[in-house]
């Protein structure tokens, strides 16, 4: 299991260490106390599924139980969350890794 809780400080755009391997990704969830953009490996260019926006409180999510596969098909070395907005934001994520 890997957890994130980082303050985003506003207009801003944070790198947070990652090392998710996709395939042993049980489920996961990112969700944050604002909007946000969150982009996997790359600011300018993210990994599939592409910038992922993130509305207040809100999170998004999968599990290998849900219909459909991980929208996530990169493994993850870095994760950038941006904040556009004038106040800070708290980002949450959690990877559980099956064994």
């Amino acid at each position: 299991e890997h957890n994130i809780n980082d303050n985003i400080p506003a207009n801003t755009t944070v790198q947070i260490a990652a090392a998710e391997t996709v395939s042993g990704i049980a489920s996961f969830y990112m969700e944050a106390t604002g909007a946000c953009t969150v982009s996997l490996n790359s600011s300018t260019t993210p990994a599939s599924p592409g910038a992922i926006s993130l509305v207040a409180n809100r999170a998004y999510a999968w599990k290998n139980t849900d219909p459909g596969t991980n929208p996530l098909t990169v493994n993850i070395t870095s994760i950038y969350v941006t904040n556009p907005s004038g106040t800070a934001i708290t980002f949450k994520a959690g990877f559980l890794i099956a064994e």
